[in-house]
C-alpha cells in the first residue's frame, strides 16, 4: 500500500517523468531510466479506490456547504422554509448517491472514454503498444483526483487536469505528436456528439412516420 501511494503521488507530482518511465520500461530501455524515475504501473481498480477516498472529502464539503446555506438563508414564508429544506435534502441525497456509486460510475466512464481514445489512437497509428500504454495514460490521468481535498475548486480542477495528464501521457508515453494528441483527446467528444445526433435523427424520423 505504501508503494502504491508513493507511485500515485509520483504520477501526480511528476506526470512527465512518470509517463517517460513507463515508455522506457515497456521498451526495455532500463539503462536510460534515471534514479529519480521511480514508479510502478498503477491498475485501474487502484486509482479508482484512491480517487474514491479523495472524493469523500469533496462530498463532505458539498454537504457542509448545503447545511451552511440552509442555516444562513431564512425565507420570508413558512412555505419557503419547507421548500428550502426539501431542496437541501434532495441535494444532499444526490451528493451521497454520487459518492456511493462513484467507483462503478468512474470505472464505466473510464472504460468508455479509454476505449474511444484507444480506437482513435489505433486509427492514427503508433509504433508503441497502445493497449498497455493507454492504460498507463488513463490511470496516471486519474491521480489529480487528490485535488478533491481542496474545497470548491478541487473537483473542477481535478476534471480539467485529467485531460491535461492524458495529453502528457499520449505525448510522452505513446509518442504521439501534439496535433495527434489533440485529435485523440477530442475524439470521445466528437464520437459522443455523432452518437447523440444519430439518436436524435432516428427519433425524429420515427415520429414523422407516426
Amino acid at each position: 500500500m505504501n508503494l502504491l501511494l508513493k507511485s500515485f503521488l509520483y504520477n501526480f507530482l511528476h506526470p512527465i517523468k512518470a509517463q517517460e518511465f513507463y515508455y522506457l520500461k515497456r521498451n526495455g530501455l532500463d539503462g536510460e531510466i534515471s534514479s529519480s524515475q521511480k514508479a510502478i504501473n498503477l491498475r485501474l481498480s487502484e486509482v479508482i479506490l484512491f480517487a474514491w477516498l479523495f472524493v469523500f472529502f469533496a462530498t463532505l464539503y458539498s454537504i457542509l456547504g448545503v447545511k451552511l446555506g440552509i442555516s444562513t438563508y431564512i425565507p420570508e414564508s413558512l412555505e419557503g422554509i419547507i421548500s428550502l429544506k426539501k431542496l437541501g435534502q434532495i441535494t444532499i441525497l444526490k451528493v451521497l448517491m454520487g459518492f456511493v456509486f462513484f467507483p462503478v460510475g468512474m470505472w464505466t466512464w473510464l472504460k468508455v472514454v479509454g476505449g474511444l481514445m484507444k480506437f482513435s489512437a489505433s486509427v492514427i497509428g503508433s509504433d508503441e503498444e497502445i493497449e498497455q500504454g493507454m492504460n498507463d495514460v488513463i490511470n496516471g490521468a486519474m491521480t489529480p483526483a487528490i485535488l478533491n481535498l481542496l474545497p470548491v475548486i478541487g473537483p473542477g480542477l481535478s476534471n480539467l487536469l485529467f485531460w491535461v495528464y492524458c495529453g502528457i501521457g499520449l505525448n510522452k508515453n505513446l509518442r504521439f505528436s501534439l496535433f495527434q494528441t489533440i485529435v485523440i483527446l477530442i475524439s470521445p467528444f466528437i464520437l459522443f456528439a455523432l452518437l447523440i445526433s444519430f439518436i436524435v435523427i432516428v427519433a425524429v424520423s420515427s415520429l414523422s412516420f407516426v
